[in-house]
Order: structure tokens, then sequence, then C-alpha cells
């Protein structure tokens, strides 16, 4: 979905340079424009806000919840820290999934 975001993202700016080089469609080009650049800052900030990282000291229990990773693939399991209402991803099992195990 990021890649199609940016993809997208960089098309509008690409029209909207075309759209000022027609001097007639300028206001159309404003409006690429300004949608291109938002779309690409906006997939930037959603890329960088999902990758907290918690630290991984003392205090974090396993839970029962576990769960199989869309980008990985990998079998995660979520710890909690009881003190702060952290939670942590942590990946369980082989290192690739689609390997068998011996």
């Amino acid at each position: 979905m990021r890649k199609f975001c940016y993809s997208l993202g960089w098309s509008l700016l690409a029209l909207s340079l075309i759209c000022f080089a027609t001097i007639i469609l300028i206001p159309f080009g404003i409006y690429l424009f300004v949608f291109g650049v938002g779309l690409l800052i906006l997939t930037r900030l959603e890329s960088w806000r999902y990758q907290k990282r918690v630290g991984r000291g003392d205090g974090f229990v396993p839970t029962d919840e576990k769960y199989i990773d869309v980008e990985s693939g990998r079998l995660m399991r979520v710890y909690y820290n009881p003190a702060t209402g952290d939670r942590d991803y942590r990946p369980e099992g082989p290192e690739n999934p689609e390997s068998p195990q011996a």
C-alpha cells in the first residue's frame, strides 16, 4: 500500500508539472501539486509513526496473543508490560517460515 501511495504522489507531481507547462491548466496543476505533496508527506509520516520500538528491558510478560505478520509471514507474539502498559511484538518460531524444520 505504501508503494502505491508513493507512486500516486509522484505521478500527481509529474502531472502538475505538465499542467504548469500548459499555462491554461495552472489551477488544475496547483490542485495536483498540493495533493501530490500532501500524499507523499502523509505516507512518509505514516511509515515513521508506526515504526515505534519499545525498549526490551525487564517487565515484559508474554500474552496469549499470537498472529501472523502480513509483511514477513512470521508468527509474532505480543508481550505486555503491566507497569507501563506498553506492548511489544516479537517474532516467534523459525526465521524463515517456508523452510522445513529439522
